[in-house]
């Protein structure tokens, strides 16, 4: 999160906060709505909120794509993210483990780490720091693609909510909700994963005790494409919320 003007830095711990909201945002979120504004610092709006430092918010959706049943999350994710933040964002609300390149590709560019900018020697990556999703919907950017595992190719559609206010009482990004497990790491995408759970679903398959075995191994239990692991979802994304501070 980008570091708050000083002024409003400091009315953390006094009896009256600020909500800080770029102007940009203002109109949009309607968060100073019948409220008395007084001018801040350049590119920021401030408001007296009933003792409460709130920021501006959207609702991602994640979804894997061409999979049935579908296997998706939804995340309540702060507008200051960049894109770098929603990979990790991403990532702990799937299940993923970040052992693979990733990619963002917004109306035809490419966003990834630029710290592994060997990686993509063969296209142009843009720096995934360099933007955040407050961009994204002043741009009119509602929906994009993000890759990961250029190997195994999980693409996922991501979707963005109506801007809107957060609740001072939570730790943003929130996990809302989801269905289905993700993948395992390397199954070998679409295919794979449809031959993984055909075989670990029937113990009679020929390939059952040897896939029961592989993943075990990785992951230290069994497969259930019904579980989706909430309290360790809610555990990564409160990790998260804490390196926002």
């Amino acid at each position: 999160m980008s570091p708050l003007p000083q002024d409003v830095s400091a009315a953390r711990g006094s009896a009256i906060r600020l909500a800080v909201v770029p102007v940009s945002l203002v109109e949009s979120i309607g968060v100073l709505t019948g409220e008395k504004v007084r001018k801040g610092p350049a590119r920021y709006e401030t408001l007296e909120s009933r003792n409460l430092l709130v920021e501006p918010i959207t609702r991602v959706r994640m979804e894997l794509r061409h999979l049935k049943p579908k296997i998706w999350r939804r995340v309540d994710v702060p507008l200051s993210s960049t894109l770098m933040s929603l990979h990790h964002i991403i990532q702990a609300a799937m299940g993923w483990t970040g052992s693979h390149l990733f990619e963002f590709t917004v109306r035809g560019l490419s966003y990834g780490d630029l710290d592994r900018e060997a990686d993509f020697a063969d296209w142009e990556v843009l720096d995934a720091r360099k933007v955040k999703l407050q961009d994204l919907i002043g741009w009119g950017i509602k929906r994009f693609t993000y890759t990961y595992d250029f190997g195994d190719d999980w693409r996922h559609m991501i979707s963005l909510g109506k801007p809107r206010v957060g609740k001072a009482d939570i730790d943003y990004p929130a996990f809302v909700g989801g269905a289905r497990r993700c993948p395992p790491e390397d199954v070998g995408g679409f295919a794979g994963f449809e031959q993984f759970l055909e075989a670990v679903q029937d113990p009679t398959h020929q390939d059952n005790e040897d896939l029961t075995d592989w993943h075990e191994s990785l992951y230290l239990r069994n497969f259930d494409p019904d579980d989706i692991s909430e309290d360790y979802i809610r555990s990564q994304l409160a990790r998260i919320s804490e390196g926002r501070r």
